[in-house]
């Protein structure tokens, strides 16, 4: 299943002004941030649909929002709050509600390769991210476990990727 957008999940900021920081920071692509249900003006929660500019498969999906989360974690520290979950291609996001805020910003698609290549995952890294496995919604440790059953967990999508673990 492939997908032409990254879904951004802000399940906590710890201040407005972290939240402007955020939309910020989004609106150098061409993207949609809104609130959701359980937003405050105290306590803001956010989602972004940010427009991608090819498509991604659903492992390149989940590394794509895991190096965006670095890269904005990079800038706002742990002031934010994203839900991984979302870079999944099967995970549902919720659309606005009827009025909820939201903030359109018109520019470029975000560039899956210069994000990919700025951002790889880190080599120490032993996770998969954004699987929802764990505790929590915490990452899975992925250290021991063969390339046949990570290929389970998270499957490869393409000729490519399924040659790795044959």
């Amino acid at each position: 299943m492939s997908r032409r957008f990254l879904a951004l999940d802000g399940d906590g900021f710890s201040s407005p002004s972290v939240f402007t920081e955020f939309q910020q920071l989004i609106s150098q692509w061409n993207s949609l941030v809104y609130t959701t249900a359980s937003h405050t003006a105290e306590a803001p929660r956010a989602r972004a649909l940010i427009e991608l500019s090819r498509d991604v498969d659903y492992a390149e999906g989940v590394a794509l929002g895991d190096a965006v989360q670095r890269m904005l974690e990079s800038k706002l520290g742990a002031s934010i709050v994203l839900d991984p979950s979302v870079y999944r291609a099967s995970q549902p996001v919720f659309t606005p509600l009827r009025g909820a805020q939201t903030f359109r910003f018109q520019a470029h698609p975000l560039d899956v390769d210069a994000i990919l290549s700025a951002w790889p995952m880190p080599p120490t890294s032993h996770s998969v991210v954004g699987l929802g496995l764990g505790l929590g919604g915490t990452n899975f440790p992925a250290a021991g476990l063969s390339a046949m059953t990570l290929a389970l967990i998270a499957p490869p999508e393409n000729p490519v990727e399924i040659s790795k673990v044959q």
